[in-house]
């Protein structure tokens, strides 16, 4: 059975990543990262309903938590 994206709604889009993390090594902190994935790829789709998914970028901060993490639209060159 198949659903397009646009009819899951944000909440039905997060319940997809947390169910796709759910036995990944972040499964613990699945509802922050689960919002975080659906932010990025929403700020990405394009006007013909697409999701360059390779527009995405993550930035390791070192030293820091994963609960630290954080959403940033546009590109982050350098954070602190």
């Amino acid at each position: 059975m198949a659903i397009p994206v646009d009819e899951l709604g944000e909440e039905g889009l997060i319940n997809v990543a947390k169910t796709s993390m759910s036995s990944k090594l972040i499964s613990g902190e699945n509802e922050l990262f689960s919002k975080l994935c659906v932010s990025a790829i929403m700020h990405v789709k394009t006007n013909s309903n697409k999701y360059p998914i390779k527009n995405i970028n993550i930035v390791k901060s070192h030293g820091k938590s994963t609960l630290d993490s954080y959403f940033v639209p546009g590109y982050v060159t350098r954070m602190s």
